[in-house]
């Protein structure tokens, strides 16, 4: 704008002219628009005019320029605007997004609906009959037979998750147990209980760690959550024991007494070497005082591997009473043990001997000694190529007759999945030494002198046994 006094250039927003002080025209924004400027003044021009009144030329009008911004202001305010309002992808984003929530929680909601149906289409189809439940297959054992002078079987049932559900024990032809074993679970599938009716039971903590196990006689185990035992009751003695832990988890001592409610009358203490051996334990009466009895004095020694290489222990007059000494091969199997007995001023041994095959299986034990009438005992153990235990036999030589005499012998069989199907325990001398076999085995009508027979029956194909197998079935 141009002041129409001197012709000074004016903002558009001054009110007075900074030259002649003359007062500049208000024009509003609508009128602004509407207004023609003379090209070489400046001077606004009367509408409809030819000649410009101001300076006299011939009037071209013009739009009034733009105004101009700073450097870089289009591109700030486009910034500002794309940051003040969404645009089109933004938008896209948005609206996708929406659809994609909407879509999952229909999903969620029909999920839902349809799941609970079949939870109640499945409570349903479970109280009508048990036996149209699915069934996971399992590998589990399902029977145990012993026959004897009587005959035993023991049924075992297992649930959907293929976990133990009850161990039914029955005498045979008895189809009703005499004694079952229930078996309970959390949520979460883990065993917390078992127990049966004969007054056994066991409980378990969230890590399936056993914390307190009951015997049908009376005695009772107790332990921490790390499976440590805390209290041991032996109701035919009695004896109950109660053991204390140091900082280290070891035990400490052990508290004595005849039953649990009694006052202790025997404290063991047990000490241990800077590896955290054990190393000795020493009986003391609840005063402090030492106590001089059989065994109530131990000491043991070990290798630099940490194995126990002489165990000590002492009589009642704190004297060597015996002493048992180990050795063994480079794979850490006991290979000797020597026991030496002390008494009287003399000493008599017993050693024993170890064979292995190269798999580290137990192949043969010999015990000799002085002792017992100066008999000599063996086991031999026949494996097959497997590993798999074939026979055991246990021999007794009696050095005054000369007599091998085969007292225990045990003979088992597998099924073609490797698992022990047949177990025969024979006591009659007709055992061949020379060919390690047992005659009579088969004879007419089946199995020969054998005095008790073990079957075991396995489920491979998922399909549950409603009743126990014959043994013609099995023999």
């Amino acid at each position: 704008m141009i002041c129409k006094n001197c012709g000074t250039e004016l903002d558009n927003d001054m009110r007075f002219c900074p030259t002649c002080g003359t007062e500049v025209p208000i024009i509003t924004e609508p009128a602004r628009k509407q207004l023609s400027f003379c090209m070489k003044c400046g001077a606004v021009l009367v509408p409809n005019a030819r000649f410009c009144m101001e300076c006299g030329a011939s009037v071209q009008t013009v739009s009034p320029p733009a105004p101009q911004l700073p450097q870089n202001t289009v591109s700030y305010v486009r910034e500002k605007e794309q940051k003040r309002r969404p645009g089109k992808r933004a938008f896209w984003y948005v609206a996708v997004s929406a659809c994609l929530i909407i879509a999952l929680i229909g999903a969620a909601i029909l999920y839902s609906n349809g799941h609970t149906a079949i939870n109640q289409d499945n409570r349903s189809d479970s109280n009508k009959s048990s036996a149209q439940a699915p069934r996971e297959k399992t590998s589990g054992l399902v029977w145990k037979i012993e026959y004897g002078k009587e005959t035993k079987t023991t049924h075992y049932v297992y649930n959907l998750m293929g976990e133990y559900e009850r161990i039914e024990e029955m005498s045979y032809p008895e189809t009703e147990p005499y004694n079952t074993r229930v078996f309970t679970y959390n949520a979460f599938g883990k065993l917390t209980h078992w127990e049966d009716d004969e007054g056994a039971s066991a409980d378990f903590n969230d890590s399936g760690t056993c914390i307190y196990r009951r015997y049908a006689d009376g005695d009772f185990l107790r332990y921490d959550d790390e499976g440590n035992l805390l209290e041991k009751y032996d109701a035919r003695f009695p004896c109950f024991d109660k053991y204390t832990y140091n900082e280290q988890g070891q035990v400490d001592y052990c508290e004595e007494s005849r039953n649990p409610e009694d006052t202790p009358h025997l404290v063991i203490r047990y000490e241990y070497s800077d590896d955290g051996l054990f190393c000795k334990q020493t009986m003391y009466t609840p005063d402090g005082e030492r106590v001089y009895t059989l065994g109530s004095y131990e000491e043991c020694t070990y290798d630099v591997e940490g194995r126990v290489i002489r165990e000590d222990i002492y009589d009642k007059s704190d004297e060597l009473f015996r002493t048992t000494q180990h050795e063994y091969d480079t794979d850490g199997n006991v290979l000797m043990e020597l026991d030496t007995l002390y008494g009287n001023g003399e000493s008599s041994e017993i050693k024993t001997l170890y064979e292995y095959d190269a798999d580290g299986n137990l192949l043969q034990i010999y015990r000799d000694g002085n002792v017992l009438g100066g008999g000599v005992q063996y086991e031999i153990y026949n494996r097959d190529d497997s590993g798999n235990l074939l026979t055991v036999s246990l021999h007794d030589i009696n050095n005054r007759q000369g007599i091998d005499f085969t007292w225990v012998r045990k003979f088992f069989e597998y099924d073609e999945q490797g698992n022990l199907s047949k177990e025969y325990l024979y006591s009659a001398p007709d055992y061949d030494s020379d060919t390690n076999t047992f005659s009579g085995k088969y004879e007419s009508g089946g199995v020969g002198n054998w005095e008790t027979m073990t079957i075991y029956v396995y489920d491979y194909d998922g399909d549950p046994y409603d009743k126990m197998p014959s043994s013609s079935e099995n023999l």
